[in-house]
């Protein structure tokens, strides 16, 4: 039986060493886990404004919660994509923070210990650490509260004294809630997006309701994705670590690199500088990147120093990259070239002897970024290149070309990206016009069996011209001479009309039957019909006053209606200046108004007394009343 019992114990003795290796490994292995919980390596989202350059901020936190400042490019490695990428730009910067303190009132902060409330405790470690601040500091201080933004972004801390002085709340009647958490997350997404200061939300609150744990966990990951550290006090009694809200309170926290404390009133409070000091710096890296499609793609880092080695997690972050688009600025479509003396008098030259090419770029991804070269193509073949800037002009040397032709240009680009990309091919004419000749040149250069032909044709021409012109000019003098035999003779004298026996003068009269307007007595003219089918009571005259009278077939708009297919809705019209003298004008007719044979525009003619008017087919005789004569005179033929 001892025999047994012995071997038994010898089996158990391997058993519990392993067991005791185990658990050796486990502790040792918890150990560093612990060694390491407060150590951590939060980045930034990345910054593609100036692609393909690229750039992000880090935070390195040793255990003891110090930042560590002493970092070389040497010791950082980036990862684009799992692809290690070379650093261009590391700096440390002292940006700054953003605290907000967001305070959830409840009657829990009211309850006092050693005769001492828990928010009075709290407002003498703000105090101390407001104390603590420098007078030019670059944080930036927040007061929230579940009812309103009771302070925000106080630059002077003088002044975040006298808002924690003033702030007095009346607790014990307050309801708690995630309000002032919801409103300091608005606070940091109302930041611009060129804002690189680190933030830091304390969150002062009650053990939350189990109801808002949902919406609790979602600002946390509104938090982290902000790059926010959540510090979070939660005040009550020690025996709420056990809760499920005081858990999600601390993986908050955790999630965000804050850090987690129960105060239940006499604990001694965190130094508020040991939350914020570590942040107070960061890490600026700079780097250019390969990418060149749009897409989702990650971002790590690496760092490895003696005293710290860690591995940030993967940031994902969206960008969009395309080609650039050159466009030609006003391609000319034919280029001339003309023959210009040169200074001896002797020689000539083409000019111009070059052309200055212009061109814009577009950048459809919104990333404007330099060039690294730019080529002008003529005909396919490099005719021009630019490596320096300006780009936005090349050189076309066309002292090359002796005689016109069409040409093809086509402009390439390289930008700092990497990516290449050309305009369309632009057809351009460059024309020469020829050289000036001599009159001499001009004639030996025009001397062809066409031209000779053409000369011959002219001599035919000229002297057939010079035969009929003498025809013309004997006929002409045998004429003559028959002539002066006639004039010889004095029967076939031409006989000499007096003029004056065929004179017609218009006399000044009033005949009896002249036509009286109504009320207004005798008409100042008249018009007497000659032709045409007019319709008047009488046929005998047409009554004119001084007031406009319209000629035409609408009887609406006419006041004198003539018929027939030459007279126009509104034909003409015949007015008074400020003289009373008469005028006629033609409304735009299509037979149209004369006066004694002459047509009359729409600008209207002056009428005298005996004119002859027509107005389409229809002839009518002007008279006035009182005329101021005109004498016809006949003169004599001349038989000459």
């Amino acid at each position: 039986m001892k025999k047994q019992l012995f071997q038994r114990k010898s089996n158990l003795r391997p058993t519990v060493l392993v067991c005791l290796c185990v658990l050796f490994a486990a502790m040792l292995i918890q150990q560093t886990s612990l060694a390491q919980s407060g150590q951590t390596l939060s980045v930034s989202n990345p910054d593609t404004s100036a692609y393909p350059a690229v750039t992000f901020y880090f935070w390195p936190i040793d255990p003891s919660g110090n930042f560590i400042a002493d970092l070389t490019t040497a010791e950082i490695h980036v990862l684009e994509n799992d692809r290690e990428v070379k650093v261009t730009a590391l700096n440390l910067i002292e940006p700054g923070t953003h605290v907000i303190f967001a305070i959830n009132e409840g009657k829990t902060l009211a309850n006092s210990y050693s005769g001492e409330t828990r928010m009075n405790r709290m407002k003498d470690v703000f105090t101390t650490w407001i104390k603590s601040e420098s007078i030019t500091t670059t944080d930036d201080f927040s007061l929230v509260t579940n009812n309103a933004v009771v302070k925000n972004q106080l630059a002077k801390p003088a002044d975040w004294m006298q808002a924690m002085t003033d702030y007095n709340p009346d607790l014990r009647s307050a309801t708690p809630s995630l309000n002032s958490l919801s409103q300091a997350m608005s606070l940091i997404k109302s930041l611009p997006s060129t804002d690189h200061k680190a933030r830091a939300i304390l969150y002062i609150t009650p053990l939350p309701d189990k109801n808002d744990l949902a919406t609790l966990q979602e600002q946390a990951t509104l938090a982290a994705n902000s790059n926010t550290r959540l510090f979070i006090w939660l005040v009550g009694p020690q025996t709420f670590a056990s809760e499920d809200a005081a858990t999600v309170l601390k993986q908050a926290a955790a999630d965000t690199g804050g850090a987690f404390f129960i105060f239940s009133g006499a604990e001694t409070l965190p130094d508020l500088n040991t939350y914020l000091n570590p942040f107070s710096h960061e890490y600026q890296v700079t780097y250019q990147t390969s990418i060149q499609k749009s897409g989702t793609f990650t971002l790590q880092v690496q760092v490895s120093q003696k005293d710290f080695e860690s591995t940030s997690p993967k940031i994902s972050f969206d960008m969009k990259a395309e080609a650039p688009n050159p466009i030609f600025l006003s391609p000319p479509e034919m280029l001339t070239l003309n023959w210009v003396k040169n200074a001896d008098g002797k020689t000539w030259s083409l000019t111009p002897d070059s052309y200055t090419v212009k061109y814009m770029l577009e950048f459809p991804d919104g990333h404007k970024r330099d060039l690294k070269a730019a080529r002008l193509f003529v005909d396919g073949q490099m005719v021009s290149e630019v490596t320096t800037a300006p780009f936005d002009e090349l050189k076309w040397d066309l002292s090359q070309y002796t005689e016109s032709g069409n040409h093809s240009l086509q402009i390439f680009v390289e930008d700092s990206a990497g990516f290449t990309a050309s305009t369309i091919k632009t057809p351009v004419l460059v024309k020469l016009n020829p050289k000036p000749q001599t009159a001499f040149q001009k004639f030996l250069d025009s001397i062809n069996y066409i031209t000779l032909a053409i000369v011959g044709l002219l001599i035919l021409i000229g002297i057939l011209l010079m035969v009929v012109f003498r025809r013309k000019f004997l006929k002409q003098q045998s004429e003559k001479a028959i002539h002066k035999k006639t004039d010889d003779d004095p029967v076939k004298q031409a006989v000499i009309i007096d003029p004056m026996d065929y004179a017609d003068t218009i006399s000044k009269e009033v005949p009896a039957d002249w036509p009286r307007l109504p009320g207004a007595g005798k008409a100042p003219a008249r018009l007497l019909p000659i032709g045409g089918d007019i319709q008047l009571p009488q046929r005998k005259h047409i009554a004119l006053p001084l007031q406009e009278t319209i000629f035409g077939s609408d009887t609406v708009r006419s006041d004198i209606v003539l018929s027939g297919a030459t007279i126009s809705p509104v034909h003409a019209k015949i007015f008074t200046d400020s003289a009373k003298h008469f005028y006629i004008a033609d409304c735009g007719s299509a037979a149209g108004t004369w006066i004694n044979y002459a047509p009359v525009s729409s600008q209207g003619a002056p009428l005298e007394h005996g004119d002859l008017i027509n107005i389409g087919a229809y002839s009518f005789r002007f008279e006035e009343i009182n005329p101021e004569g005109k004498t016809i005179q006949v003169t004599p033929y001349n038989m000459e």
